[in-house]
């Protein structure tokens, strides 16, 4: 009788208790501190015999978990939709309820990012394999998963370098399989970097299980779950990406054309990351330098397709965050957010009697022309007209009139300013100020296709024009789309704005921006689906965020001065201290008003006081 027929036969799974106990151990020191998340049970067998001996063995570890001195509490999820639970006594009994499609829906997905599978052979690999791969399973294959490997075959070993080659290829990277032989446990994994060779997925004895059965406090010498890209040892991963300013600037040797730095504000983060994890960077542009989409019959373009494709590891370069991208590749943490805004059209100049007029409406030049009343006659002092002719004789009248001449300066002198500022520069007729006006004006959008379902579903009634792709749309701004066709405006992020301002050979022609933002953007890179980088790079994505180095990168890299348009002269917000003591001279200046009105009262019953009130009037 062979090893695998005597370990069937034994069907009471305690004879194998070393496997068991090993199991045990690694769901109560490895999974239960990890994550919170519960773990999925499964198992594939090629034979009724192996079929029954997993299930044993699926239960034996559960009671024992559930029994452990931790005092865990274990619930599991059994394909018919009922939850059972395990009792004090080792039994099984069911929930109080059966569970509806959405819980149903609930506890497959939450139990898909750590898994224990047992397998008998590599044809029930091959069914593992496919589980894997089936999106309605959603297996989260970053996840941390074990495989019990009960075959006892002579070509084991053989197969299980076949299967980490199969698992490497589809993404799962933090698996280990465990075997048992006469002697102990053995766990096996794969390291697909280290010094020697890159991308590998060679099996290594990792660490065994031998001694569990005679120590009660049993430890082993590495953590279960090795960190697998704590150092690349200098290996290369492939990255998809252009000079795209001021996000991504490449460098190259004038002579090799090789890449001599990569900086910018995301050049920046992907060198600080290729730095932590010791890996190298190959730049691979797209053919277009296009983002990419997914077009009605499935088909992808771009940078997006080299991402699915596997031809590239990383894509980024001013990534916008959408669901698009999001289901066909695997999104990152959003590192930034950004304003998008609207570039509009400069307009005509002003002709010389409009930049007259402008500062008035027609109510207030048909009131200045009829000024007959004592009120319109103050009014009148507000811009400076003479009314020498009809002073006030009354002491009181004429502290008034001066007090107001006073507080009136500043408000005629902010005038002139103002005047002297649109007969200088001449200020544009079409002066744009909200996201409404664009619309009712009939203004068409000229955008690319990432924006297009963002606006539609914000923007009512909006003329789209679409651009062939990201590339073409930075090139017509760049060569001056608005000074050809004054009917277009274009959402840009404020940093390709700031970017195209603050470049010297831009300032004759800088780009007008609406001062209501459209929206807010998040920023992120991409990967390959259930890419093993994902963790790694959220991890050291959320340190540089936390800490303030991605503000940092933003603030070496722009100038928010550039974000103003400098013909909308947008007024200084005055101080408080410098308020502050232009009403306390007011204040002060009414009641040297109120004083004085009160002396005049006094003067008719004093002749002192009348005296030197006509000393101080003559």
């Amino acid at each position: 009788m062979t090893v695998l027929e005597n370990m069937i036969e034994n069907t009471n799974p305690t004879g194998n208790l070393s496997l068991v106990l090993s199991t045990v151990w690694i769901i109560v020191n490895s999974y239960a501190k990890s994550t919170t998340s519960s773990i999925s049970f499964g198992q594939f067998a090629s034979n009724d015999k192996s079929y029954f001996y997993h299930n044993d063995l699926i239960e034996e570890i559960l009671k024992r978990a559930n029994q452990h001195e931790n005092g865990m509490s274990i619930k599991f999820f059994i394909g018919d939709g009922n939850v059972y639970e395990i009792n004090d006594d080792g039994n099984e009994t069911e929930s109080n309820h059966l569970l509806t499609e959405e819980e149903l829906f609930m506890y497959n997905f939450r139990n898909k990012d750590k898994g224990i599978w047992l397998i008998d052979s590599l044809k029930a690999f091959n069914q593992l394999e496919d589980t894997l791969q089936r999106t309605h399973n959603y297996f989260q294959r970053n996840g941390l998963f074990t495989i019990i490997y009960t075959g006892s075959e002579l070509e084991r070993y053989r197969n299980i370098r076949k299967m980490f080659r199969r698992l490497f290829y589809i993404y799962v990277t933090n698996i280990n399989i465990l075997i048992l032989t006469k002697k102990t446990v053995e766990v096996y994994t794969y390291f697909p970097f280290n010094s020697k060779v890159c991308h590998s997925s060679v099996p290594e004895l990792y660490v065994t299980f031998e001694g569990i059965l005679e120590r009660e406090n049993f430890r082993l010498p590495k953590k279960y779950f090795p960190d697998k890209l704590l150092n690349m040892h200098g290996c290369q991963l492939v990255v998809t990406t252009w000079h795209d300013p001021p996000f991504v600037f490449i460098d190259y040797f004038n002579k090799s054309g090789n890449i001599l730095r990569i900086h910018g504000i995301e050049g920046n983060l992907l060198t600080f990351i290729a730095e932590k994890l010791n890996f190298t960077i190959r730049i691979l542009e797209p053919p277009e330098r296009d983002h990419g989409v997914v077009t009605e019959n499935g088909t992808v373009t771009g940078a997006m397709k080299m991402i699915v494709d596997g031809t590239s590891n990383i894509t980024m370069a001013s990534f916008l965050y959408n669901k698009m991208r999001a289901d066909a590749m695997q999104a990152a943490y959003s590192y930034i957010s950004c304003s998008l805004m609207l570039t509009i059209p400069k307009g005509h100049q002003l002709s010389p009697f409009k930049r007259l007029t402008k500062p008035f409406s027609y109510i207030i030049w048909i009131g200045l022309k009829t000024n007959r009343i004592p009120f319109t006659n103050l009014w009148s002092t507000l811009y400076g007209i003479s009314i020498h002719n009809r002073l006030p004789k009354k002491n009181f009248a004429r502290y008034t009139l001066a007090i107001w001449l006073i507080y009136t300066l500043v408000l005629r002198n902010a005038y002139l300013s103002e005047l002297y500022s649109i007969l200088q520069d001449g200020r544009t007729l079409t002066s744009l100020d909200t996201i409404q006006e664009v619309v009712e004006q009939n203004y068409t959008f000229y955008t690319t296709q990432p924006l297009v379902t963002m606006l539609k579903a914000s923007i009512k009634s909006v003329k789209l024009k679409l651009a062939d792709s990201f590339d073409d749309l930075s090139r017509n701004v760049h060569n001056h789309l608005f000074l050809k066709d004054e009917s277009l405006v274009v959402p840009l992020m404020a940093p390709y704005i700031l970017a195209y301002n603050q470049n010297k050979s831009n300032h004759a022609h800088p780009l007008n921006v609406l001062h209501e933002k459209l929206t807010m953007v998040p920023i992120t890179l991409y990967m390959r689906k259930h890419s093993y980088l994902l963790y790694k790079f959220n991890e050291i994505i959320t340190f540089l965020m936390s800490s303030g180095f991605i503000r940092k990168f933003e603030d070496v890299y722009l100038d928010t001065k550039y974000l103003v348009k400098k013909e909308f002269h947008m007024p200084i917000a005055l101080s408080f201290w410098l308020l502050f003591g232009l009403f306390t001279i007011y204040i002060f200046l009414l009641l040297l008003c109120t004083f004085v009105f009160f002396l005049e009262l006094w003067s008719t019953r004093s002749p002192i006081v009348k005296a030197v009130l006509d000393l101080f009037n003559s």
